[in-house]
């Protein structure tokens, strides 16, 4: 990555991302504030940001990386370190072979890519299940799992009770660019707060 301090838009001969480093920090300080009053952990999602050239100022902050496929698994193990999670709405045997050693969870979207491929994760990494909970505080649509005709994680009406002793832990994706913390805190007290797992994965 080239920084540039004095040198004009102009001057740049081809396309480019700029990148305000002091503008990131100033975020990623905000994530470490919410890490210490909350004790979560939090990932950096490669769909979203794959910049590596700055990811040497993210690492201190953060804890990994969340992946939605294979290629993105493995720039988050080999260039961010940490954990390493991987997410898919739709895997192939070849893609959980592929990640199944270098990631820490692996999370599948619908209970039939569970059966089929769990046998290929376990011992390597912990095993996860997208659960839709019908409803969504998400700022905008495209991410919006209650939207018609999703088929973004597993339908409370479609869940089978025993698939929660094959798996560790449980993926929610309905936060996408919320801004309200009393929504989210809502959702959480009407429609989880009686759910046990090992862990639970917000995202979005």
């Amino acid at each position: 990555m080239m920084k540039v301090k004095s040198m004009n838009h102009s001057e740049l001969q081809t396309p480019f991302f700029m990148i305000d480093e002091a503008k990131l920090i100033e975020n990623l300080e905000k994530a470490k504030t919410l890490k210490q009053l909350s004790g979560v952990k939090l990932v950096l999602a490669l769909k979203c940001f794959s910049t590596w050239g700055v990811f040497d100022i993210i690492k201190p902050y953060l804890d990994g990386t969340t992946s939605s496929g294979p290629y993105e698994v493995k720039l988050g193990h080999e260039t961010f370190g940490g954990e390493t999670h991987a997410y898919s709405v739709g895997y192939t045997e070849q893609d959980v072979i592929e990640v199944a050693d270098i990631c820490d969870k692996m999370i599948f979207n619908s209970q039939s890519q569970l059966a089929h491929y769990r046998h290929l994760v376990e011992g390597k990494a912990s095993v996860g299940l997208r659960l839709n909970p019908g409803v969504s505080v998400a700022g905008q649509d495209l991410a919006n799992p209650a939207r018609k005709y999703s088929r973004l994680g597993v339908q409370a009406d479609q869940i089978k009770p025993e698939v929660f002793e094959s798996i560790d832990g449980v993926m929610f994706h309905m936060n996408c660019e919320n801004k309200s913390a009393d929504s989210l805190s809502r959702f959480w007290i009407l429609s989880l707060s009686s759910l046990v797992t090992i862990w639970i994965r917000w995202s979005g």
